[in-house]
C-alpha cells in the first residue's frame, strides 16, 4: 500500500527529541521484502524527491510506539528504534487511517501475512502522473492501480468487479463526482461516503437491502451536491426516508425492489424530475406524490388494483408523535404565523417533515394515513408509465379523525367528490 503526505523526521535518542527537519512531501510506502517466504520481512519505504531511492524501516519489533491522537486531523507519528527517529504524517485522515490498519494488521502478524498484499516498489508515486488521470474504469480486479487511486479523479467506474465493499481509498477522492459501483456484491455503506460531493452515484444491482445504516446520506457534503441516485435492484423492502434529505435530487431510480410504501416527506424533493419505482410491492402512494411536478414517473409492474375492483379503505394511526411541548409550540408557530428560521433546530425539523392535513391543510402533528384514499390523479406529471388496467390511489393525510370523518362524509354527501372513497368509523 502506498500514501502521498508530507513528513517530518526528529532525531529521539534516549527519549529527548532533537528539532524536527523541514516538511517535505512523500511517499510511503509498506510490503514484504521477500513475500511469502520464511525470511519474509515487513517494511516501510520512504520516497522524497531527494531521496528517490528511499529509506527502509524494518516494521517488526522495530516500533517503538505509534502516535494516533489526531489521527481525525490526519496526523500520526512513528517512533522507530533504530534508527532513533520519530517519521511525522500529515496527508488525508482516510489514506492515513488505511495506511496505519496495515501497519498494525502487520506487527500483530508473526511471518508473512498474506492479507497485506501490496508490495514494496522501488520509486515514488510520480505526482504530475496521478494528477493529469481524471477519469479510471475499473473492469476487472487486476485493473485496480497498484499505486492507488489517482488523487484528481473526476470519473469512477467500477462496475460487475465483484466488490464486496466500496474501496476505502475512494472516501479520500475529493474531486470525485461521478461513482458507478453497480453489478457487485456491496451490502454495507460507511458514512465515510457522505464526505464526498458526488454528483451521481450508481448502486444498482448490489446486496444493500441487509444494510440498516444510511447515515452517509445525512452528511451535508453529498446530501447537498447529489443529483443522479440509483438503488434498483438491491432487494430493498422499504424506501430509506433518509434519501429525501437529498436537497437536488433530480433523478431517483429504485427500481426492482420489495418496496411496499413511500413516505409522505417525499414532497421535500422539490428538484426531482425522474422518478423509477417499476416493479416493486406498493399498493398505493402518498397523495404528496401527486402534487409533484415531475417528467417521468413510472410505477409499471407494482401491486395496484385492477380497474373496477372493489375498495377497502383502512385508517392507519402515525407510529412517531412529537412530545406534548413540541406539539403545543408548533400550534403557536402555525396559529401566529411566525417565522421558522429562528425556532430551534428539533422544531424546524419536525415541521420540516410534518405532511398537511387532506382536509384543513394544517400540520399533521398527529398523523391519520387514510390507505388508498382516492383515485391519484398525477396532473402534473409528463410522462407516467402504469398498466392501464390498473388503477393507482393515493395515501391521504388527516391531522384527527374529525377531518377524515368530515372529509368522507361530506364526499357522500355531494356527487363527483373527486374520487374520494366513504368510509365509515
Amino acid at each position: 500500500m502506498k500514501i502521498l503526505c508530507d513528513t517530518q523526521i526528529t532525531i529521539n535518542k534516549n527519549g529527548t527529541s532533537g528539532p524536527p527537519r523541514k516538511s517535505k512531501k512523500a511517499t510511503l510506502a509498506i510490503g514484504y521484502k521477500n513475500p511469502g517466504k520464511d525470511n519474509a520481512e515487513l517494511q516501510i519505504l520512504h520516497f522524497t524527491r531527494q531521496n528517490p531511492s528511499g529509506t527502509k524501516y524494518k516494521v517488526n519489533n522495530n516500533i517503538r510506539r505509534l502516535y494516533t491522537n489526531f489521527i481525525k486531523d490526519g496526523k500520526a507519528t512513528i517512533a522507530f528504534i533504530d534508527p532513533e527517529e520519530d517519521l511525522m504524517l500529515k496527508c488525508d485522515p482516510i489514506q492515513l487511517k488505511g495506511f496505519l490498519n496495515t501497519l498494525k494488521l502487520g506487527m500483530s502478524s508473526n511471518g508473512y501475512n498474506p492479507k497485506i498484499k501490496a508490495v514494496l516498489g522501488t520509486t515514488a508515486i510520480p505526482d504530475k502522473i496521478v494528477n493529469e488521470v481524471t477519469t479510471l474504469t475499473v473492469k476487472k480486479p487486476s485493473d485496480f492501480p497498484t499505486k492507488g487511486l489517482p488523487k484528481k479523479l473526476i470519473t469512477l467506474h467500477m462496475s460487475s468487479v465483484t466488490l464486496s465493499k466500496i474501496p476505502f481509498q475512494v472516501y479520500g477522492l475529493q474531486h470525485l463526482k461521478i461513482l458507478h459501483v453497480n453489478d457487485n456484491n456491496i451490502e454495507t455503506i460507511p458514512k465515510e461516503l457522505g464526505r464526498l460531493e458526488l454528483i451521481e452515484l450508481n448502486l444498482a444491482n448490489n446486496k444493500l437491502s441487509k444494510s440498516k445504516d444510511w447515515l452517509w446520506l445525512q452528511n451535508p457534503k453529498l446530501s447537498g451536491s447529489l443529483s443522479f441516485l440509483d438503488l434498483s435492484s438491491n432487494k430493498l423492502e422499504f424506501f430509506p426516508v433518509e434519501v429525501i434529505n437529498v436537497q437536488h435530487l433530480n433523478t431517483l431510480k429504485l427500481n426492482n425492489n420489495q418496496i411496499k410504501k413511500i413516505p409522505f416527506g417525499i414532497k421535500r424533493l422539490k428538484e426531482l424530475k425522474h422518478f423509477h419505482l417499476s416493479s416493486n410491492d406498493l399498493h398505493s402512494v402518498p397523495d404528496t406524490l401527486s402534487n409533484m411536478r415531475l417528467a417521468v414517473l413510472d410505477v409499471w409492474g407494482n401491486k395496484f388494483l385492477p380497474i373496477n375492483e372493489k375498495l377497502q379503505c383502512k385508517k392507519e394511526k402515525n407510529k412517531f408523535v412529537p412530545q406534548a411541548l413540541w406539539i403545543r409550540a408548533i400550534q403557536m408557530v402555525e396559529k401566529y404565523r411566525l417565522p421558522v428560521k429562528n425556532l430551534p433546530w428539533v422544531l424546524i425539523e419536525i415541521i420540516e417533515k410534518a405532511t398537511k392535513c387532506f382536509s384543513c391543510d394544517k400540520l399533521c402533528l398527529e398523523l391519520f394515513i387514510m390507505e388508498r384514499g382516492r383515485c391519484s390523479q398525477f396532473t402534473f406529471v409528463d410522462h407516467l408509465v402504469l398498466d392501464r388496467n390498473y388503477t393507482v390511489y393515493s395515501d391521504l393525510a388527516f391531522c384527527s379523525s374529525k377531518c377524515v370523518n368530515s372529509t368522507f362524509s361530506s364526499d357522500n354527501n355531494n356527487e363527483g367528490g373527486g374520487g374520494l372513497m366513504l368510509m365509515e368509523f
